[in-house]
């Protein structure tokens, strides 16, 4: 088979490290995943833009589809060249669904941007994936989209860094007072003795 994902032709940001271990993980099971974008031999990824020769047409969306370097992930064409039974969206950061907001966080700013974001993903296709257990509609299906590469496990050796401080998440929101430590009362420098 062959998979084709929209999205940014990144090579080392947002979900680009994914789509390249999918690809590997692909290959060796003798299937292809490439990405929708001008053929490039600087990339790391396969690029085409044949879609006819794709099995499936991923689109990986996430918030930031209007925001990257200013430019729109370009949707159009693949949407042109494509057939609604070849898409599926990956909605990796929640954004099919009604506003959700939690102490300061949200998936949408307002109401208008949820009901945008949905005729969005429900004019690309009818199967829409959401990487949680549980998704929140009735017509999401749960797809962990992320996992886990033990080629890049490294020993912890905390010893020769110069900071001690470790945040495990991916809201883009969950800042808090981790942007300024002296602010929260903790000291960056501060680390606890590990002997």
């Amino acid at each position: 088979m062959r998979f084709m994902f929209v999205y940014w032709k990144l090579e080392n940001a947002g979900s680009a490290q994914t789509i390249l271990n999918y690809a590997a993980a692909a290959r060796e099971l003798g299937h292809e995943v490439v990405l929708y974008a001008d053929p490039d031999d600087s990339s790391n990824f396969a690029c085409s833009l044949d879609i006819d020769s794709a099995d499936a047409v991923l689109f990986l969306l996430e918030w930031n589809i209007y925001l990257h370097e200013n430019k729109p992930l370009d949707l159009s064409g693949a949407l042109r060249s494509s057939a609604r039974e070849q898409r599926i969206v990956i909605d990796n950061d929640g954004m099919y669904n009604d506003p959700i907001r939690i102490d300061g966080d949200y998936n949408h700013p307002a109401i208008e941007d949820s009901h945008k974001r949905t005729q969005l993903y429900d004019s690309i296709s009818d199967r829409i994936y959401q990487p949680t257990l549980h998704p929140l509609r009735r017509n999401v299906r749960p797809f962990l989209f992320h996992g886990y590469n033990p080629a890049w496990e490294a020993p912890l050796d905390p010893t020769n860094k110069p900071y001690g401080m470790l945040y495990v998440g991916s809201n883009w929101f969950s800042t808090g007072d981790r942007a300024d430590p002296a602010a929260s009362g903790t000291s960056a420098n501060r680390r606890p003795r590990l002997d």
